[in-house]
């Protein structure tokens, strides 16, 4: 019985992978919707108050409607941190437009208020809290290395 209801769950967990890994798939493949911001992004942060290089930010972004995304953000701040938001964007020309406020909570700077634009192939931004203040860059990785990277994001 044990071994049958662990098949079951077996299953169960294998379609809910694949459900969510084909749930966005109609919409990020289709030609009409296909959307310049979908994606693995990879590049830099800096804080404005702290000279030196830029640390790691890495940014995976999946359409889920229209001028809508899921995006998680990964970055290195002396410790590993991860980040998933509903971003709303705006076409403008060639450009998407993101403009938003987040709370991070107090251990990671409390409310930010962020802007960033997509353009082609780069990602840049500017953020600003209480205590804080910076922007960021990335580019987009090549296809092959977000497709091999297959991500699932569920909040």
């Amino acid at each position: 019985m044990r071994t049958i209801l662990y098949g079951f769950g077996m299953i169960g967990m294998l379609g809910a992978l694949i459900g969510c890994a084909r749930a966005p798939e109609a919409w990020v493949d289709s030609p009409a919707t296909r959307s310049p911001v979908t994606g693995l992004w990879v590049g830099t942060w800096k804080e404005m108050n702290h000279p030196g290089e830029g640390r790691t930010l890495r940014c995976t972004c999946l359409q889920t409607g229209t001028g809508q995304w899921k995006a998680t953000f990964d970055a290195e701040c002396g410790r590993p941190a991860s980040f998933t938001f509903d971003l709303q964007g705006r076409q403008i020309g060639d450009r998407v437009v993101f403009e938003d406020t987040v709370d991070l909570g107090p251990e990671n700077g409390g409310v930010y208020h962020w802007r960033g634009e997509v353009n082609g192939s780069e990602f840049t931004g500017t953020y600003k809290s209480e205590g804080y203040d910076g922007g960021f860059q990335m580019v987009k990785a090549e296809e092959n290395a977000a497709a091999s990277g297959a991500v699932c994001l569920v909040q």
